[in-house]
């Protein structure tokens, strides 16, 4: 819970809301560390006085929807597509954060009905299409990402 510091930065510009995330990872290796398939991502959320949410960076999971906000190690086969560990030849993409690394993200978001910025950085031990195949007999509690950091500014 303490390797990698999140801070957040929003403020309005006419129509939008101007916000960036920067994360520090305080260890001395990669965040996150361990098998290739451990991710961490960012969740953006713009909020209304109530707390419900009014926009988001992705809806269901950012792996798609929001590439820049993944932190993860791509494995690749000798066909030069995602594999897993056992079927792996060769590295692919790594946007994990380096050892003390410091990353900012930009977002922009619009205004309308925005009182407040949040911002949360989940682990997860396995993305999304794994957890159907090779976890499917483990309990949900288990496969659900875990909020590591946030922060959240008013406006």
């Amino acid at each position: 819970e303490r390797a990698v510091i999140l801070s957040l930065e929003a403020a309005q510009n006419g129509d939008n809301i101007d916000a960036v995330v920067t994360l520090k990872n305080t260890l001395p290796h990669n965040a996150p560390t361990g098998a290739p398939f451990r991710n961490m991502y960012v969740r953006i959320s713009g909020l209304d006085s109530e707390g419900k949410v009014l926009w988001t960076n992705y809806q269901k999971h950012p792996i798609k929807e929001d590439p820049k906000s993944m932190l993860r190690l791509i494995l690749l086969g000798e066909d030069g597509k995602p594999a897993p560990p056992p079927k792996a030849t060769q590295m692919g993409k790594d946007s994990r954060l380096a050892p003390n690394e410091e990353r900012s993200i930009e977002y922009q978001l619009p205004a309308a009905g925005v009182t407040m910025v949040r911002a949360e950085l989940y682990y997860d031990l396995l993305l999304p299409p794994m957890k159907e195949t090779v976890m499917k007999n483990v309990p949900e509690a288990l496969k659900q990402p875990k909020v590591v950091a946030f922060a959240e500014k008013s406006l």
